[in-house]
């Protein structure tokens, strides 16, 4: 078998980090700019109004801490796996609030803010499926690494 260079297997893995970096710092910056805003657009969700000043909070800044996972090679990976559950949350938490309520907005800010609500289940799903793909190729390349790093020394010498 054929082992492919790792920059190979890492091309993908690694645009998508850049576009996950790129979109979690926007709707971070956007939330963080009217904190007060989002909070108020949070608590008119009844599924959130408990919890909306802990979630304007805690959600920008998980997306912070994201993206410096993301931004960081040797944390790629687990950048890529807690920004695809991330964006597994909110697909399903969308998807959730288009099946039972109707008229709620959007707490996203930005320019995503300005999508329906099924554009943005769309986006959410497709942005969770590029993630989670982004995901298992990190961790196929990180595996065919390792087993060439663990092989015979003297099996790639001629």
């Amino acid at each position: 078998m054929i082992a492919m260079p790792e920059f190979k297997l890492n091309w993908f893995s690694d645009v998508m980090a850049t576009f996950l970096i790129f979109l979690f710092m926007y709707t971070a910056i956007t939330k963080f700019i009217d904190l007060n805003g989002f909070e108020t657009t949070l608590s008119l969700s009844p599924y959130l109004k408990k919890t909306s000043s802990f979630l304007a909070w805690c959600i920008p800044i998980c997306e912070v801490l994201i993206s410096i996972l993301l931004f960081i090679p040797s944390y790629r990976k687990v950048g890529l796996l807690f920004g695809t559950i991330l964006m597994g949350i909110f697909a399903l938490y969308i998807g959730f609030i288009i099946s039972v309520s109707k008229g709620l907005p959007c707490t996203c800010g930005g320019v995503i803010e300005k999508m329906s609500w099924l554009q943005h289940l769309i986006f959410n799903i497709g942005i969770f499926s590029l993630s989670l793909m982004a995901w298992k190729l990190k961790q196929t390349s990180n595996k065919n690494i390792i087993a060439i790093t663990r092989g015979k020394p003297n099996t790639c010498i001629k």
